[in-house]
């Protein structure tokens, strides 16, 4: 990947200072990648865990082979989070969990049910 452009990361800054977010609310940790990128990822330490202590929220990126890129692509992560709480929007991947979660005990309630109906006859056949 090419590295990051300086509008970008002048931009992120601005998005930070206007969220308040301090560097010292940000604890960092690197940790190797999985997937692609053979012996040189199982060898270093290119996957950037970014924890925002006021929340308690983790971020992790993993999409470069640079530890300075998946910094940028962290922190852009938190930054986006926060802007749609801010906004009072729900992230997509949270409706989309939420939505499995619907579809799970909507499920799990048929199958009680239908479980339930085939009980029914051999209870009354034993009483």
């Amino acid at each position: 990947m090419a590295p990051i452009r300086q509008e970008k990361q002048e931009d992120l800054e601005r998005r930070f200072a206007a969220l308040g977010i301090k560097p010292a609310d940000l604890e960092w940790q690197f940790v190797r990648a999985g997937g692609s990128g053979g012996q040189k990822v199982n060898k270093t330490s290119s996957a950037a865990l970014l924890k925002y202590l006021p929340t308690g929220q983790i971020y992790r990126a993993e999409k470069s082979r640079s530890q300075a890129e998946n910094r940028f692509f962290a922190k852009r992560q938190l930054v986006e989070a926060l802007e749609l709480e801010k906004l009072g929007k729900i992230p997509a991947a949270d409706k989309a969990k939420a939505k499995k979660m619907r579809q799970k005990s909507r499920r799990k309630r048929r199958t009680k049910k239908k479980l339930e109906t085939l009980d029914a006859p051999e209870r009354k056949t034993q009483e």
